[in-house]
């Protein structure tokens, strides 16, 4: 076993808070939408300014905090410094193609956690737009919230000294933060019903 799980457990906690920020945003959006339930439409829009503000503090903390996962930053506690920690050892030379799926989604979200988490732009609802019309899909943040998940799970296990699990594992695995995310989506489903029947 490697000393890697006190990073590992900060990184699960990050991961869990970006994803959970995720899937609340996406029902939402899913659940209100005017074409799925007009009666939940309308009335999200009559609170406008309160549902926009929600809705910005979800998307800023899925996004930044899906890029801390991936962070390259000296100090940041990051997959990407577990992973080099672990490819030093020259234990799992195996997880080496790991960097590039880290350095596709640092370098895909780096631009729009610039503008939302460290104010590079006064126009926090042009990266908004910008982010949106960049064929960014519900599905695209899904998969990258996925392989984050399953590199944190593989480095998880190597951590402990056990066997590697593959794609079609991960999914089936449940961590602490697969847990907190499906109930957060449950929690909202729940609470946009409830406020729709509250009147």
């Amino acid at each position: 076993m490697t000393n890697f799980v006190h990073d590992l457990e900060i990184i699960e906690l990050r991961l869990g808070e970006a994803w959970e920020a995720f899937v609340v945003e996406k029902t939402i959006h899913k659940t209100a939408n005017k074409e799925v339930d007009p009666t939940l439409s309308e009335k999200i829009n009559r609170h406008g300014a309160f549902w926009n503000t929600v809705l910005l503090a979800l998307q800023t903390t899925a996004i930044a905090g899906l890029y801390a996962t991936v962070d390259d930053s000296s100090g940041c506690v990051s997959l990407d410094r577990v992973l080099r920690k672990v490819l030093k050892l020259k234990t799992h030379t195996n997880l080496k193609p790991f960097q590039s799926d880290i350095h596709t989604i640092r370098a895909r979200y780096k631009p729009y956690r610039n503008n939302l988490f460290a104010h590079a732009s006064r126009d926090r609802s042009k990266a908004i737009d910008d982010f949106n019309t960049e064929n960014f899909s519900w599905d695209d943040l899904e998969r990258d919230f996925h392989t984050v998940d399953h590199i944190w799970k593989v480095l998880w296990a190597a951590n402990r000294g056990e066997k590697l699990p593959d794609k079609m594992e991960t999914p089936h695995q449940h961590y602490g933060h697969n847990t907190a995310v499906s109930a957060a989506q449950k929690h909202v489903e729940r609470f946009l019903q409830d406020w729709k029947g509250a009147g």
